[in-house]
């Protein structure tokens, strides 16, 4: 079998069947992520069968799935599901996922939905159905983003300039488009919400966003707070040429990286998408803890909320 030396995860004690729907990050992402778990198999569909051998970085991995024809047979096979579709898609394929007893366990990539207002309804659903699942917020597995929630518990700014794939290749997706859970808030800023709501952030003081076009936001610019905590100005610039990830912490320490997921991967696995080891700790977190991250995830979707109704457009 074909396994990446990026990590050394921990064996879970059982068996289980992990199906992967979306032909994108669901492939490139946490197929090569779940193949790093001992005892879990991914099943994917056939009709990804030729993109994934068309692309060099994750082709090797094709013996080591097992192929269903179509999605009844996906769902009625698996214990488990990772959905990393658009997120209006997603939050179709999660409703209709809730239905299947056999599936126990749920990964959801950000964002859960495209608004706050879908994502509330979504994860109220998730936290009635008693399955365990895990949204796609992985700052926390990051090594800053882990010392930051152990010691500093606080942050005071973060500068995170990037030019989106979209706009280096001048492709047209959702990803551009803030109604479908695109652009600089609902799409990238997601990250740093779910992160500064766990530290016990909970509002914002101010929130601007600038539009490059109708409905297309490249930037944000905010400052949130919580009660104990000082303030932490965010700045997120989805379209520039002068990269940066900084962060300060509430200790007064400086993250400079290039970019939040950066990691030193082996030559061998330079090829690989730098989030790979973070998405493996994600699924190891779900797989081997029973922990449940109702709180958090609710607390989220509050400070999600609260920012984009404090909101306005330059």
């Amino acid at each position: 079998m074909a396994r990446l030396l990026i990590l050394s995860p921990e064996k879970i004690g059982f068996e289980v069947k992990i199906a992967i729907v979306g032909g994108g990050f669901g492939l490139y992402g946490y197929l090569p992520a779940l193949l790093q778990i001992p005892n879990a198999t991914p099943i994917l569909q056939t009709r990804y069968q030729e993109r994934l051998k068309a692309r060099t970085d994750i082709s090797q991995f094709y013996n080591d799935i097992e192929w269903v024809s179509d999605d009844d047979a996906l769902l009625e096979t698996s214990e488990g599901i990772i959905i990393a579709l658009p997120p209006m898609e997603q939050y179709m394929w999660a409703k209709k996922c809730l239905g299947f007893k056999n599936i126990s366990l749920m990964l959801l990539e950000k964002p859960l939905a495209p608004n706050p207002i879908l994502a509330n309804e979504l994860l109220n659903d998730l936290e009635s159905s008693g399955k365990k699942f895990r949204l796609g917020y992985n700052f926390r597995y990051t090594l800053w983003g882990q010392d930051i929630l152990k010691n500093a518990k606080s942050i005071e700014s973060i500068v995170w300039n990037f030019r989106a794939h979209h706009y280096t290749q001048n492709v047209q997706t959702w990803k551009r488009q803030h109604d479908d859970g695109g652009g600089a808030i609902r799409f990238y800023g997601i990250h740093l919400i779910a992160l500064l709501a766990e530290l016990g952030y909970n509002d914002a003081s101010y929130s601007e966003v600038n539009e490059k076009q109708e409905n297309e936001i490249e930037s944000w610019d905010t400052e949130l707070v919580g009660s104990g905590l000082p303030p932490c100005r965010i700045s997120v610039a989805s379209n520039s040429d002068n990269t940066k990830f900084i962060v300060r912490d509430g200790n007064g320490h400086v993250y400079s990286l290039l970019q939040p997921f950066q990691t030193l991967l082996t030559r061998k696995d330079a090829l690989m998408d730098q989030r790979i080891p973070f998405l493996t700790q994600g699924l190891q977190d779900m797989l081997s803890k029973d922990q449940f991250f109702y709180d958090w995830y609710h607390k989220t979707n509050l400070l999600w909320s609260n920012i984009e109704k404090r909101t306005l457009i330059s």
